[in-house]
């Protein structure tokens, strides 16, 4: 199930977006969840970071589209930001933003398609799955995609989430790179397993993870460097 947020102020344009969804739902065979937001203002009122893709139109009332992304992206690094446009000079600001595409108006299915497409692939890539943690307080499943990083603590885990939220549980640091393979993560060092989507600085002996700042042992650095490499390249 993938979590869309439409943010558009043109009820056409909202319509055709969930008709576009319905659509490539039916020839994708992929699911999704939309909620809709009428301007930018909406949208970053009490913003959670619990979208996968999020598709805004830049010019809105209140706040436009561009500023909104700017707010969003103070929680949420991970998010995809397609834009709806008919102004494509805002391609160049849009990088600030990490947006992931522009779609211009008058909107076609095809490409919306392709853009959906790659957009869902980049999310595979970092990671849609759920992880079951089990602790005292019974088991909870956490989407991958909001662990931020994973530290060991004794014989247990520490997963450190987005909104700051830590979850523990009895396992081997192991046995979470073996969940994680494929999803893009990366070892910091002996006690430190990275989520890649919010590393946000690097230094000879650091890394910063949603503001926090983490060992990065010289054991681990080539390895954690070779992966961030290539996790920057498929964005």
């Amino acid at each position: 199930m993938v979590r869309v947020g439409i943010v558009e102020d043109d009820e056409q344009y909202i319509g055709q977006l969930q008709a576009f969804l319905t659509e490539y739902t039916r020839r994708k065979g992929e699911s999704f969840h939309t909620r809709v937001y009428r301007n930018g203002q909406q949208l970053v009122f009490d913003y959670q970071p619990d979208f996968d893709i999020l598709l805004m139109d830049i010019e809105m009332p209140k706040m436009n589209g561009m500023e909104a992304a700017k707010k969003v992206r103070e929680i949420d690094p991970a998010v995809q930001i397609l834009f709806i446009t008919n102004m494509a000079q805002y391609a160049i600001e849009g990088y600030k933003v990490q947006a992931k595409a522009y779609l211009l108006k008058p909107l076609n299915f095809v490409g919306f398609s392709m853009e959906m497409e790659s957009a869902i692939e980049a999310l595979s890539r970092r990671g849609r799955s759920e992880i079951l943690v089990s602790s005292e307080d019974g088991t909870v499943k956490i989407p991958a995609g909001r662990i931020t990083y994973i530290e060991t603590d004794g014989h247990d885990l520490l997963y450190h989430t987005v909104g700051g939220q830590t979850y523990r549980t009895r396992s081997s640091m192991k046995e979470a790179d073996q969940a994680l393979a494929d999803i893009s993560f990366a070892r910091a060092s002996v006690s430190y397993l990275v989520n890649l989507v919010y590393v946000s600085h690097l230094t000879q002996d650091t890394v910063t993870v949603d503001g926090t700042v983490l060992p990065l042992s010289r054991a681990k650095r080539k390895g954690f460097l070779a992966a961030l490499t290539e996790y920057v390249g498929t964005r």
